[in-house]
């Protein structure tokens, strides 16, 4: 049974006050025989037990399954571009370290060598080996390139304290969007029969996924002694996948995520069955037998 990928964006979106119903749609054309279509990428917080199939074409659905869909990074293009951003601060933070390390070592060589040189010259300048001018123009070229080691290392300082600014704000932006930054996904996998070749096959996925709401909001506008109600929803999701531009319903519901088969208490039915008349006996009139109702025969005396 061979596997074939389809793409089925989202179509529909159903919101809850507490998840969220997701219908994605997407058509493929497939030869006679049995196949494993997979659609994916699907969140993680999807509901298993709540997806549901359908479609239109001459196919018949066996079954479906939810499998583990593994990625080695997000597929998201907002955490990709994140992401790239941040490895660039890190490679950039790296170097500024470098660079300072080189400094700083820059700096502890010329200060020994300073300090060496300045013994050798006051004995050459004893002994008339060396001559003033010789020895000012190598200080102040000591002095000159610790003054810009320096400089460098306070300019890489700075660097160093705006990189890792940078670094925390992306860091901060790729947790928030953390539902989209798992590289694991999950896949639907809907295993068809078709009977003929070339067979265009619509199929329609429903599933139901925690990390969406609504809720209500209202604006009342008092304008002499006119008031406006203005009624909307403010929706909010974390599932990981994006909602384009779709049809979209709010609901007050709360679904379950499974429907079970109900335990039904029976009814049961009969005929009519009149009940009897009743019979009374003297002894409820205290011996005295009523009088007959109009239009009834006298009864027997024994």
């Amino acid at each position: 049974m061979d596997t074939v990928e389809i793409d089925a964006p989202v179509a529909g979106v159903t919101v809850y006050p507490d998840r969220a119903r997701v219908t994605r749609r997407g058509r493929v054309r497939l030869t006679a025989g049995d196949h494993r279509v997979r659609v994916a990428p699907l969140p993680l917080g999807l509901r298993r037990d709540s997806i549901r199939v359908g479609g239109r074409g001459a196919v018949t659905v066996l079954g479906v399954d939810v499998a583990a869909w593994r990625q080695p990074r997000s597929t998201d293009a907002q955490v990709v571009e994140l992401e790239r951003r941040r490895r660039e601060l890190a490679d950039e933070l790296a170097e500024v370290g470098d660079t300072d390390a080189i400094e700083d070592q820059r700096g502890e060589f010329l200060t020994r060598l300073a300090e060496r040189a300045g013994g050798t010259y006051a004995r050459a300048l004893a002994t008339g080996d060396a001559a003033p001018a010789d020895v000012a123009a190598f200080t102040d070229s000591v002095s000159g390139q610790l003054a810009e080691s320096r400089a460098r290392r306070r300019g890489l300082a700075r660097r160093r304290t705006e990189l890792a600014e940078e670094l925390a704000a992306v860091d901060r932006e790729l947790d928030a969007a953390r539902g989209k930054r798992e590289p694991d996904r999950l896949a639907a996998e809907v295993s068809v029969s078709v009977d003929a070749d070339d067979t265009e096959v619509e199929l329609e996925l429903t599933y139901l996924v925690d990390g969406a709401r609504w809720t209500p909001s209202y604006d009342l506008r008092l304008v002499e002694d006119t008031m406006t109600v203005t009624w909307f929803g403010l929706v909010s999701q974390g599932t990981g996948e994006d909602w384009p531009e779709c049809e979209l319903q709010l609901s007050t519901a709360r679904p379950a995520a499974a429907s079970g088969v109900p335990e039904l208490s029976p009814w049961y039915l009969d005929r009519l069955r009149p009940e009897p008349p009743m019979v009374v006996s003297a002894a409820s009139f205290g011996g005295v037998v009523p009088p007959p109702a109009p239009g009834a025969a006298p009864a027997a005396r024994p």
